[in-house]
């Protein structure tokens, strides 16, 4: 069997049994009553205490595939390492996805901690929806994505106003200090790279598009320059998130997004496999007036139906992802002044302030609409609950058969401009990877991607003459996010506490292949991001990856916190526990000038 990779090199596998062996997520592991709790217990005797520490609830998102064995793996982790250092319980509690978002967009105050992990989509490679989304205006129950639902106004100020530096030198400077802000306030605890592990039938599947971005389903390009070897169709596994809607602009799904407006829909302009911006339906463009000016030619397509793709249908996209930014989580609310077509092929993009990310983070996501189409379902009355068929894409595929949660049939289109696909893309669902495996093995499935790594290594011994694995840096990472509003996590000392305590060591062990660097700044964007700050400009969280059990109990113990004779951790004697604002609405704009 041969191996790849990205820029990562494979390397030997875990230590987990069978495929998924995956770790016991009830129950309390950690030493409470040994010798960690009088431990504890003992530095402490003589504090007035406070409240004792409520178990602390950490969500995950349970129906996510590859992704969600490794955060089973890493979650005990985490959990006995906050236990043992800190004397505080934590419930690991499983959620779908949709319903995760959901409690942390609406502020719905369900847990303490949300255990994340961002995807390495290209056009997170512009740093504006990793810095903007923290922003405080997007923080509380209004449904916007603030992961954590911080405010800070000094970081809000930065992180809105990058995308309106003129140059991109100025940009730079402005996400590197914004994230310097977020940093120090330890609201980002990072805990590995989302490295991105994917496997091909080599008997299949002429494998092509793989290049720095690995096989991912956020990688398109992969779909687009495969090839099947004998039948007509690639058969590539996909969880149930993806395909939830056909009305995808409301998906939070990044991998849903990919596959919705990179293969049946095509952006103006996209990341290539290494990360190059490539013109797609654009056959060129043209930025002037410091960024305020957008002018675009399009190349000669046609859309699914045989209709021309016109700067009419480019100006109603985009127009309609602006006017809808609040119901679309991935839609930005670009600061247009106008839109305008100059001819059936030439669009005019005005910006009221500059906006560079219009060019590198909001056109390679969107995929290019068929007005008539979504006019006529009646998207602008109701694009909420829009359900537009038959489906008209400008992309590189067709929609053949589509079957919500089940499967997802793309032909090649003829008249796209760009893209020249070979072989018919079948996505299929399945609900877990156990599944996936065996049809992998079975060869029903020739392309998996997001795997967790006991999967590659049952690849690895029992395909060996018919497959091939994968691996990819990523530049995004999975992280903790305490939750801003409540009490422990709107703490910073417990955050400071929170970020030296866990065995990051120990967690990759579990959860990857070695060797995995261990991140110890606080920062959501990895190393390999290309706008990721300098480290003299990020709060270290801890020097060593195994944890500083210690020096978490001194942050804590400086600030006042202690622990009673069963080691359990109280708050400092008269600690006001409200929270920041009310479940589920907004922070007052009387107490942070910002908003």
């Amino acid at each position: 069997m041969k191996k790849s990779a990205g820029n990562v090199k494979r390397r030997a596998l875990l230590k987990t049994a069978g495929v998924l062996g995956a770790v016991t997520l009830a129950g309390c592991t950690a030493d409470s009553s040994g010798d960690a709790a009088d431990e504890r217990a003992a530095l402490t005797p003589d504090r007035d205490l406070g409240e004792r520490v409520d178990t602390l609830v950490m969500e995950y998102w349970s129906d996510y595939g590859g992704h969600t064995t490794t955060q089973e793996n890493m979650a005990p982790v985490i959990r006995d390492s906050v236990e043992s250092a800190l004397g505080v319980e934590i419930s690991i509690q499983p959620v779908d996805f949709t319903a995760q978002v959901g409690n942390v967009y609406h502020d719905e105050r369900t847990h303490e901690l949300t255990f994340w992990w961002h995807s390495n989509a290209p056009d997170r490679l512009d740093p504006h929806e990793t810095t903007r989304r923290f922003a405080g205006d997007w923080a509380g129950g209004d449904g916007n994505s603030n992961p954590q639902n911080y405010i800070n106004c000094e970081f809000t100020e930065l992180a809105v106003g990058q995308a309106n530096a003129r140059s991109e030198e100025e940009r730079r400077e402005m996400v590197a200090n914004a994230h310097s802000i977020m940093s120090e306030d330890r609201m980002t605890i990072p805990l590995a790279p989302n490295v991105v592990h994917g496997a091909y039938r080599t008997d299949a599947v002429e494998i092509g598009g793989v290049g720095e971005a690995g096989l991912t389903r956020t990688n398109p390009n992969v779909f687009i320059k495969s090839r099947a070897l004998e039948d007509e169709y690639i058969t590539a596994a996909t969880g149930p998130v993806p395909l939830e809607t056909r009305n995808f602009p409301i998906s939070d799904s990044t991998a849903g997004l990919a596959i919705w407006n990179r293969l049946v829909h095509s952006p103006l302009v996209a990341y290539d496999e290494d990360y190059e911006l490539v013109n797609v339906l654009a056959e060129s463009y043209e930025v002037e007036a410091d960024g305020t000016i957008f002018t675009v030619e399009l190349r000669d397509g046609t859309f699914h139906n045989g209709d021309p793709i016109t700067a009419e249908d480019v100006a109603f996209t985009f127009s309609h992802l602006a006017e809808n930014a609040g119901i679309y989580s991935k839609a930005t609310a670009v600061p247009y002044e106008s839109i305008t077509t100059i001819d059936d092929r030439t669009v005019e993009f005005v910006t009221e302030q500059p906006h560079l990310p219009l060019v590198t983070g909001v056109w390679p996501r969107w995929g290019v609409f068929h007005k008539e189409t979504w006019v006529d379902g009646g998207v602008r009355d109701n694009p909420e609950e829009f359900d537009f068929d038959p489906i008209v894409g400008s992309g590189p595929f067709v929609v053949e058969d589509y079957q919500q949660g089940s499967h997802l049939e793309l032909t090649p289109h003829e008249g796209h401009p760009f893209h020249e696909p070979e072989s018919s893309i079948y996505w299929r669902v399945y609900q877990d990877q156990q599944s996936e495996y065996r049809a992998f093995s079975q060869n029903e499935v020739q392309i998996i991607c997001e795997q967790a790594p006991g999967v590659m290594s049952e690849i690895e011994r029992e395909l060996t003459d018919t497959a091939e694995t994968n691996v990819a840096q990523g530049f995004m990472y999975f992280s903790l996010y305490p939750q801003f509003p409540v009490a422990p996590t709107k703490f910073y000392e417990f955050r400071a506490a929170l970020g030296k305590a866990i065995d990051r060591e120990r967690l990759i062990e579990t959860a990857f292949v070695e060797p995995v660097d261990a991140p110890l700044y606080s920062c959501p964007l990895a190393e390999a991001h290309p706008f990721r700050p300098p480290d003299e400009q990020l709060t270290k969280l801890v020097d060593d990856p195994r944890g500083e059990v210690d020096a978490a109990r001194q942050v804590l113990i400086d600030a006042g916190w202690g622990w009673d004779e069963d080691g359990r951790l109280h708050y400092p004697d008269g600690t006001d526990l409200s929270p920041r604002w009310p479940e589920g609405e907004v922070p007052d704009p009387d107490e942070y000038d910002c908003l």
